[in-house]
């Protein structure tokens, strides 16, 4: 006898960066930008307007105050226990 099932949402193809992401934030249950409060959205940066073609990009000054991740896949999940204080930077080498 197989076991029963029901499927509630299909994310993508297995192996695709895409796929882990929204597997991970289903798994863990991670808030999406509509349950962050009003306080915390206005913290963050100014997004282009959809449609515009333009797209949001870090800051020369930022980007020299940190090290360059861009070609390396990175995924951090934190722990329940993990405060939510300020962002902790890495300095430049």
């Amino acid at each position: 006898m197989w076991p029963s099932c029901e499927l509630h949402q299909s994310l993508g193809t297995a192996g695709e960066i895409e796929t882990e992401t929204a597997a991970l934030v289903a798994q863990y249950n991670i808030l999406g930008a509509d349950e962050f409060t009003p306080e915390a959205l206005a913290c963050l940066p100014a997004v282009p307007a959809p449609g515009t073609g333009a797209t949001w990009q870090v800051p020369e000054e930022e980007r020299a105050a940190r090290r360059d991740f861009t070609g390396v896949r990175v995924a951090s999940i934190d722990p329940p226990t993990a405060g939510f204080g300020p962002p902790t930077r890495i300095p430049a080498e």
